[in-house]
């Protein structure tokens, strides 16, 4: 498939996804939800528009990785990258799972945290390992107390966000465990969002802004799967209730954008 019919396709994706969600949001009590796109059905598209995004995504990362020569950092970066996206993928399998070969909601916490927790640790490698590359790579990349006030100030905006949305959740009621994994993964997510901001505006000097794209889809989905994240932290069935599709909407957006940038970045390399 050409690089223009990879960009249809994922932003045909994106679209049945807004579609498909929003529609079972706004209108779960219609006969096309109620006889057609039941729960089942929709849980079952969701599943794979979840898992198939980050599986090509690992590949194509992966791919990228012989790109590079031996013992390069961004190389080992892209390494990385590609343990990220197949750890999620495994996660979310295991999450899929429970839910069709199990038919039982997962418990909180369960194994598929593991995987997760292997693909948070990847991923923050890989993102420290290509502000180092590409800081040394002796292109214009800007200055260094630039960046650190990037830094500086996402952390101090982050920080606020996180306080403000997620201490009421570490201050309830929920057992402790649930509470660890409901106020943890978010706490990551803001995280990654640090040196993905970074990286970002880094990239801005590159090829015109080819690479910068990269660094867009990977800034997108992590900031999708972050909402997903805090959406998903109010555990209460009637929050869970209410906010169910979009919490859902906000994961499948967030694990096909991040994908998608390994392919946008494969493509890059093979293009040059």
């Amino acid at each position: 498939m050409s690089s223009v019919g990879r960009r249809r396709l994922a932003w045909s994706l994106a679209l049945l996804l807004v579609a498909l969600y929003l529609g079972q949001l706004w209108a779960r009590e219609s006969w096309l939800y109620g006889h057609v796109l039941t729960e089942r059905v929709v849980r079952a598209a969701g599943a794979l528009a979840k898992v198939a995004p980050l599986l090509v995504g690992c590949v194509f990362a992966a791919r990228c990785v012989r790109r590079y020569d031996a013992g390069t950092a961004i190389r080992r970066a892209w390494l990385a990258m590609s343990v990220w996206l197949g750890a999620f993928a495994l996660g979310q399998a295991i999450l899929s799972a429970y839910t069709f070969v199990l038919r039982r909601e997962a418990p909180i916490p369960s194994i598929a945290d593991l995987a997760y927790l292997v693909g948070y640790v990847a991923v923050t490698a890989a993102l420290l390992l290509f502000i180092a590359a590409y800081r040394a790579s002796g292109f214009p990349v800007g200055r260094l107390r630039e960046h650190l006030a990037i830094g500086l100030v996402a952390c101090a905006v982050f920080g606020a966000i996180g306080e403000r949305l997620l201490l009421p959740v570490a201050l309830s009621a929920t057992p402790l465990a649930e509470r660890l994994v409901n106020v943890g993964y978010p706490l990551l997510d803001l995280v990654l969002l640090v040196p993905t901001l970074v990286l970002l505006r880094i990239t801005l000097h590159f090829r015109g802004g080819r690479v910068w794209t990269v660094w867009a889809a990977i800034l997108a989905g992590i900031v999708f799967f972050t909402f997903g994240d805090i959406l998903f932290a109010d555990v209460s069935p009637a929050a869970q209730a209410r906010l169910g599709p979009l919490v859902d909407l906000c994961f499948a957006l967030g694990f096909l954008f991040s994908g998608y940038g390994a392919v946008l970045q494969h493509e890059l390399l093979t293009e040059a």
